[in-house]
């Protein structure tokens, strides 16, 4: 979970871009912003000049529900969410425990 105004998770950018290239057909990375509607053509903007390559989705200003299912207290915030519907808080900035918590499936 981000945010185009939150420059911590900018510089998540570059980490999680090498991950996702090297292991993208393995994991189904999303981007989830919690930008205002003011702020959308910015995060647009953003993906494209970051030229994301994983799907990257605006949760509206009504995400109330989702901040609370994954327990969002600050962003950046990250998740590896599993099929049965359980979930780990992983760290970002932490590439090398992000990728090998992502590769332990």
């Amino acid at each position: 979970v981000s945010a185009v105004w939150c420059k911590p998770c900018h510089k998540r950018i570059t980490q999680l871009k090498e991950i996702y290239n090297h292991i993208g057909n393995d994991v189904n990375m999303v981007y989830v912003s919690l930008d205002e509607k003011s702020g959308l053509i910015k995060w647009k903007k953003l993906m494209k000049e970051e030229d994301i390559p994983w799907s990257s989705f605006w949760i509206g200003e009504n995400n109330e529900k989702l901040l609370d299912y994954f327990n969002v207290k600050v962003i950046p915030h990250s998740v590896i969410a599993r099929k049965d519907g359980s979930y780990i808080k992983v760290d970002t900035g932490n590439k090398e425990e992000l990728y090998n918590t992502i590769m332990k499936k």
